[in-house]
């Protein structure tokens, strides 16, 4: 039991290191003590509330606004960032599992199609991080009125997600 909660311990404070390094990122100096109350805080929000991490993410979100200067957009990139960045690795995990679970028969159809949707959307926001405007089909670099709807949708979520991983 004892080395079960040491490994808790160790997690909480690795997540909280995360976010010690992204307020870093974003040049905003918090004590390591400080960034871990606020982890801390908002994974007893999670456990409380059955939000799927959204109620421990916007405690996250308005207690770090609290103790910095960073405002909420600064932030919810950083969020956004962190767990398109941390999300990655659960994926690429995920896929020999499944692959292994689906040979025994040993798992439901909706999984293969959750990892599937995961995937398409790691490809996606790659894909608009990484592309430039002129592969958009419609784009011609700067917006303008003839402009398919997907190049403008592409270009602004581009856009937003460009911001918030050069903040992280």
């Amino acid at each position: 039991m004892l080395g079960l909660i040491l490994l808790q311990t160790i997690t909480l404070g690795m997540t909280a290191y995360q976010w010690y390094f992204l307020m870093g990122k974003l040049e905003e100096t918090v004590p390591f003590s400080r960034v871990f109350g606020v982890h801390l805080a908002s994974t007893f929000v999670e456990t409380l509330i059955p939000s799927v991490k959204i109620g421990g993410e916007t405690v996250k979100i308005s207690l770090l606004r609290g103790v910095t200067s960073l405002s909420h957009q600064e932030l919810v990139g950083a969020l956004l960032a962190h767990k398109y960045i941390s999300l990655l690795p659960f994926v690429i995990l995920c896929a020999p599992f499944i692959t292994v679970a689906a040979r025994l028969g040993a798992i439901p159809g909706v999984a293969y199609l959750a990892l599937l949707g995961l995937v398409a959307l790691f490809a996606l926001v790659f894909w608009m991080l990484h592309t430039d405007g002129k592969r958009i089909p419609g784009a011609t670099g700067a917006a303008t009125k003839h402009e398919s709807r997907l190049a403008q949708k592409t270009r602004a979520v581009r856009g937003f997600l460009g911001e918030a991983m050069t903040h992280s």
